[in-house]
């Protein structure tokens, strides 16, 4: 006697036959589209990391360059460019990570209260991470005795610190502390700086297709209802 049909048959239950051949093949395709997701995510994971490495090791490579041709016997104008490149890099990194770790809204000068909000973390993170001779060396002739302002209201933090540092590169070329076939190769290690940015920022807003997501979502909660039904 199949005990099991007639427990359906009290509780009501339509007979299906092959539900097991069902189950399976929808265990199956949820499966693979669950890894078909993981390994979606994992690839877009892999993909900013690399971004983000190359990023800080453009940083690394530009400062490197500088410092190896300075000379502490030499004048204060080369002491001074270094000190200015310095600030701008590390207001360039703060102000990327900044945008990647917010939303894009943030940064929408129409939202006036977490622009405000935005606004006070800049302004927190300037008082924290300079001194007083950064924050000299940022106010000189070479950026304006406004640049605090300007970096603390504008919601474009990083083309404006990347406008900076071309600016000290420029400064650096024209000091000495650049010279040969350094100029180009520093030169492309800026360049690369924005466009690696522009590829966080591409990586980050770009989501998993929609009609993926509804897929799964459907194959999730019919798979789930046929279970619950047979319990």
């Amino acid at each position: 006697m199949d005990f099991r049909k007639e427990k359906d048959k009290d509780l009501g239950f339509p007979q299906i036959y092959g539900f097991a051949n069902i189950i399976a093949v929808l265990g199956g395709a949820l499966s693979f589209l669950l890894v078909f997701r993981l390994n979606w995510s994992y690839t877009h994971w892999w993909e900013a990391r690399g971004a983000i490495g190359a990023y800080y090791a453009k940083i690394k490579d530009i400062m490197v360059m500088l410092v190896a041709s300075y000379d502490t016997q030499e004048s204060t104008e080369k002491l001074q460019v270094l000190r200015r490149t310095k600030v701008v890099l590390k207001m360039h990194s703060a102000a990327v990570a900044d945008e990647l770790s917010h939303g894009g809204s943030l940064y929408d000068p129409k939202d006036s209260a977490l622009y405000i909000t935005d606004k006070q973390i800049s302004e927190r993170w300037i008082n924290e991470n300079l001194d007083d001779v950064e924050l000299a060396d940022l106010k000189a002739a070479a950026f304006g005795s406004n640049s605090i302002k300007q970096y603390i209201s504008t919601p474009y933090r990083v083309l404006l610190c990347h406008k900076w540092l071309t600016r000290c590169l420029n400064d650096a070329i024209a000091a000495g502390l650049v010279q040969n076939y350094e100029k180009l190769l520093a030169q492309q290690h800026v360049s690369t700086m924005l466009e690696l940015y522009h590829a966080m920022v591409k990586i980050k807003n770009t989501n998993m297709p929609s009609a993926m997501i509804f897929l799964i979502k459907i194959m999730k909660g019919t798979y789930c209802c046929m279970l619950v039904s047979r319990v």
